[in-house]
């Protein structure tokens, strides 16, 4: 599963934007990439079991938080079976 929106507020509710799987049927996430607009890289995360939200994106760069809008992601998933899925899409972040 992946949300379609996080908050990043320091609540503890959704600060972090992350992939959640259960770990029976993932065995890791190789790649996990945030990207602005216009393509930069915000960023990124390689080699990490699902599971522990602090692996996922804060809402900042450069230790800066960014506005509030819409940001791309893409996701490349090694499976326990030994395949590999990439997933993209948008993610919206709110303050």
């Amino acid at each position: 599963f992946i949300p379609s929106a996080f908050s990043p507020n320091n609540d503890g509710i959704n600060d972090f934007f992350s992939i959640n799987a259960q770990f029976p049927n993932v065995s890791m996430v190789r790649k996990f990439q945030i990207f602005d607009r216009w393509g930069n890289m915000l960023f990124e995360n390689k080699n990490f079991e699902p599971g522990d939200e602090t692996d996922g994106w804060n809402g900042e760069f450069r230790g800066k938080p960014l506005d509030i809008g819409i940001y791309t992601y893409l996701a490349e998933i090694l499976f326990l079976n030994g395949e590999t899925d990439i997933f993209g899409g948008d993610v919206t972040l709110l303050r």
